[in-house]
C-alpha cells in the first residue's frame, strides 16, 4: 500500500508540475531533485573516507542545472564544465588525502554527466516550444513502459535480461515493456503532432524505450558495483528518487538531440 500511494502522489505531482507550473517552479523543482540524486549518488559511490566529499559533489553537480534555466545547452554545457573545473581543483589541492585521484575523479565526475547533466536536459525540453508536449509523451512512454515490463515480466517471464546487473528483468518483460511503451509514447505524440510521420514517431518511440531500458540497467549496474539494493529512502517502497528517474536520465537526452538534429527537429 505504502508503494501505490507513493507512486499515486509522486505521479500527482509530476504531472501538476508540467500542466500547471511555471517554467521558472520546473527548474527549481529540477534543482531541487537533482541535488536530492546527486546526494544518493554520492553516497553510493564515496567511500566511508570521503564522507566529507559529498557536498561538493552535490554543489559543483548542479552546474548544468543552473545553466539549463537559461534554455540553452551551450550554457547548460559550460555549468558542466565549471563543476568539473572546479572538481579537478579540489583533486588537485587534496590530493594527499586521496585514496586514488584518478579514481576519485572517476567516480565524482561520472556524477557531473548522471545525473546531473542529463536531469539538465529535463530543463532543457521543458524550455522548447511545445516542451510540456514532448515531456508528457515522454512520461506516458516511460510509465507504459514500466507497467507493461512488469505485467509481462510477471506472466510470462522465464528467460532472464540480464542476470548478471539485474536478476528480476526477463526478455518477456522487455518485450511487454517495449510494446506498452512504444503504443503509448507514439499514440500521444501522434495525437499531439498529427502532423509528424507515424513511422518516424513510432521508430523514434521504439529506441526511446530501449534507451530508458538501458537508463535502468545502468542504475542497476551502478547499485550491484557498490553493493546497495536502492539509491536511497526518500521515497516509501520505492527506495531513492534514482530509482525512480533511472529511465528518464538517458530517455530525456536523447529525446532532446532527436527534436534538435533528427526527423522531428522541426517540432
Amino acid at each position: 500500500m505504502k508503494r501505490i500511494l507513493t507512486g499515486v502522489v509522486l505521479g500527482g505531482a509530476w504531472f501538476w508540475l508540467l500542466l500547471k507550473g511555471s517554467f521558472v517552479i520546473f527548474w527549481l523543482v529540477m534543482v531541487a531533485a537533482g541535488a536530492i540524486v546527486l546526494y544518493e549518488y554520492a553516497r553510493m559511490v564515496l567511500s566511508d573516507t570521503e564522507p566529507g566529499y559529498a557536498g561538493w559533489l552535490v554543489a559543483l553537480g548542479l552546474g548544468p542545472l543552473i545553466g539549463s534555466y537559461s534554455g540553452s545547452l551551450a550554457v547548460t554545457a559550460a555549468g558542466l564544465f565549471l563543476g568539473w573545473f572546479l572538481l579537478i581543483a579540489l583533486g588537485l589541492l587534496r590530493y594527499r588525502q586521496l585514496g586514488s585521484g584518478l579514481d576519485f575523479l572517476a567516480r565524482t565526475g561520472f556524477g557531473f554527466l548522471y545525473p546531473g547533466f542529463c536531469i539538465a536536459h529535463l530543463v532543457l525540453l521543458r524550455a522548447q516550444p511545445q516542451g510540456v508536449s514532448w515531456l508528457l509523451a515522454l512520461t506516458a512512454l516511460t510509465i507504459a513502459s514500466d507497467t507493461g515490463a512488469y505485467y509481462a515480466g510477471h506472466w510470462f517471464g522465464r528467460r532472464k535480461l540480464c542476470p548478471a546487473i539485474s536478476p528480476g528483468k526477463t526478455v518477456a518483460g522487455a518485450l511487454g515493456g517495449l510494446a506498452a511503451g512504444t503504443l503509448a509514447g507514439a499514440g500521444l505524440v501522434v495525437f499531439l503532432f498529427p502532423e509528424l510521420d507515424r513511422l518516424v514517431v513510432v521508430a523514434a518511440a521504439l529506441v526511446l524505450v530501449c534507451v530508458g531500458v538501458m537508463g535502468d540497467l545502468l542504475e542497476s549496474m551502478l547499485k550491484r558495483s557498490v553493493g546497495v539494493k536502492d539509491s536511497g529512502t526518500i521515497l516509501a517502497g520505492h527506495g531513492g528518487l534514482l530509482d525512480r528517474i533511472d529511465s528518464l536520465l538517458l530517455a530525456g537526452p536523447f529525446l532532446f538531440y532527436l527534436l534538435c538534429f533528427g526527423r522531428m527537429a522541426a517540432f
